[in-house]
């Protein structure tokens, strides 16, 4: 299981663009424009805990990052590196084996995964790396985490028993660990994330839900004729993203406002579009697709629902966005003009910077930026291996 799953995020990381259904035709003359040389950060390579391959999963604002790490026996552990970017290795539980940090929170409370010997625990590591299993739902059952706000309450997934079998279940746990069913109790639901305020979004029924503090749910729709949605984000002002399938199956960007009303970002000529992040500003990044179902292009849909297609790299075909911060930096990846895959910056007008790889690597991603500045991501290096990374944007590249 653990390797299936490490292996899914591999193959999500490295297609983040070739996979990503997103984009628009014509790409603005302002988004190919890239910086000056001396403008593009240095990669910094995080190293391991002694083995070939480490990756990203979470960074707080502080710098630091949380992911996965290989050891030198060959196992993976959940792994905090500092933002001066000493290792530490977070361990597993007793009887515990292979483990992932997941995310980060403002405090440095860290959440994530450990895989036993019956199945799947969530976890919470405290500042001075103290783990806790948050529990299960019935002996037997595995629990999973999803998101983390500043409060360190955590939300997940965890499996439910009922006449008919086992199904999963939306779970909040509180800033003691304490775990709460958040329902509904006869189907299967999912808790994806929390912002500070201890709103919670998913999806239950196949429609995306919102819980509000007191675990009331409310059904936030779908698309005219559509049978599924999905909410994936909520920030701090309470504006949601997400995903919904039209009437004829194509899956759209989705935003709601804080009353719950559901803006379509896509298009209406059948073209797929992904909204990956929001920041508090109402501002969304992600990708859709060109009139060439073979390419995408990064997009930027601003609080009014308005998209800018970012473009790609000269010569490339396709680009995804990843992440954005306060300050409306743009992170993601795209294809080189010789098929490589490479992370990349927007800035703040659109101007789009190759990051690279590391020294003799081949393909990398940014999959998080900071408000600082700080962009994290991932790098085959020249033999091939997985390396968590970063970048510090210079002021002047911001």
């Amino acid at each position: 299981m653990m390797r299936s799953a490490r292996s899914c995020y591999r193959a999500f990381m490295m297609a983040t663009i070739a996979c990503t259904v997103v984009a628009v035709t014509g790409a603005s003359a302002g988004a190919q424009q890239t910086l000056s040389a001396d403008a593009v950060p240095r990669i910094i390579d995080l190293g391991t805990l002694g083995g070939k391959h480490s990756f990203p999963y979470g960074i707080n604002n502080d710098g630091t990052v949380v992911g996965s790490s290989e050891t030198a026996d060959g196992h993976f552990h959940a792994t905090r590196w500092d933002r001066r970017g000493r290792i530490t290795d977070l361990g597993t539980l007793p009887r515990g084996g292979q483990s992932d940090a997941t995310g980060i929170n403002a405090r440095g409370v860290i959440i994530g995964t450990v895989y036993v010997a019956d199945g799947i625990r969530a976890v919470r590591w405290d500042q001075h790396g103290r783990i806790t299993n948050l529990g299960v739902l019935f002996n037997g059952g595995i629990s999973w985490s999803a998101a983390i706000n500043d409060r360190g309450e955590v939300v997940g997934t965890a499996t439910a028993q009922a006449r008919s079998g086992q199904f999963i279940k939306a779970v909040r746990w509180d800033d003691h660990g304490r775990m709460f069913d958040l329902g509904p109790s006869d189907h299967w639901s999912q808790a994806l994330d929390i912002n500070n305020s201890g709103i919670v979004v998913g999806v239950a029924r196949n429609h995306a839900v919102r819980w509000d503090r007191n675990g009331r749910m409310t059904d936030l729709g779908t698309l005219p004729g559509g049978r599924f949605s999905e909410a994936r984000q909520i920030t701090d002002s309470g504006i949601i993203i997400g995903g919904a399938l039209t009437a004829d199956f194509q899956e759209h960007a989705v935003q709601w406002d804080r009353n719950g009303r559901m803006t379509d970002l896509g298009r209406a000529d059948e073209i797929s579009s992904v909204a990956r992040m929001a920041n508090d500003n109402g501002t969304v990044v992600g990708s859709m697709e060109t009139s060439d179902p073979f390419e995408h292009h990064a997009v930027r849909w601003d609080r009014r629902g308005r998209i800018t297609d970012l473009g790609a790299l000269p010569g490339g075909s396709s680009s995804g966005a990843s992440s954005i911060n306060a300050r409306g930096l743009i992170v993601g990846a795209a294809n080189t003009a010789t098929g490589q895959e490479h992370a990349v910056y927007w800035d703040s007008r659109g101007r789009i910077t190759d990051l690279g790889t590391l020294p003799g690597g081949t393909n990398s991603a940014a999959t998080g930026i900071t408000s600082s500045g700080t962009i994290m991501g991932y790098s085959r290096n020249g033999l091939g291996q997985f390396r968590a990374v970063i970048w510090h944007l210079s002021h002047n590249a911001r």
